[in-house]
């Protein structure tokens, strides 16, 4: 699993750095975050022994994201983004997550954008689920520029879920439980090359 992981970052540095290498006015753009965002609750929806359902709701540790991506300008102000991105939940445990959105460049200067982003999960190893959604959007801005790095800082909201399926399932005092969803703000700190 860790070979898995270390491999697929390998991969993503030797590209970015073939793309770092093009003309600086290039429409490729690939970017390497670090993302952290808290939910004050989380909640379980269960069913309940005679078929009803409710929600659970559960105290969150928080959600942990590392990885990048390469964005597209398509013209000016809009780009496309995919992204690779490790994601570590307190409480579901690891994932692999593959995203892809879009951007509104704020400025034709830097990278200051707005984004919409969408992003699919699969659970690495021994998680509390199997796979997952996320929806997330964001305001970020480049904060430095040095040479052709930005460091760019950022705000978002995601709104995360998690299917609890097959042998995943857990019983909560008589309810099986067999999703779980998060709503988070957070920060975020990245480099766009």
């Amino acid at each position: 699993m860790k070979k898995h992981l270390l491999i697929l970052i390998l991969l993503w540095v030797g590209a970015t750095n073939i793309f770092a290498q093009t003309d600086h006015e290039s429409d490729w753009v690939p970017t390497i975050f670090i993302d952290l965002s808290v939910d004050p609750k989380s909640e379980f929806e269960c069913d309940d022994i005679e078929g009803g359902s409710g929600f659970n709701v559960l105290t969150q540790r928080g959600v942990f994201e590392v990885g990048g991506g390469l964005d597209y300008i398509l013209f000016n102000g809009i780009a496309i983004c995919t992204s690779v991105k490790y994601h570590h939940n307190g409480l579901a445990g690891a994932a692999l997550k593959f995203g892809g959105g879009l951007k509104l460049l704020l400025s034709d200067e830097n990278y200051s954008h707005l984004s919409l982003e969408l992003g699919y999960k699969k659970a690495l190893g021994k998680s509390f689920f199997d796979d997952g959604g996320q929806l997330r959007v964001g305001y970020y801005v480049s904060v430095a520029k040095i040479k052709y790095l930005q460091l760019i800082a950022g705000l978002f909201y995601s709104y995360d879920d998690y299917n609890l399926i097959g042998e995943k399932t857990f019983y909560d005092g008589g309810n099986k439980c067999e999703y779980m969803k998060f709503n988070s703000l957070g920060l975020s700190v990245g480099i766009a090359f």
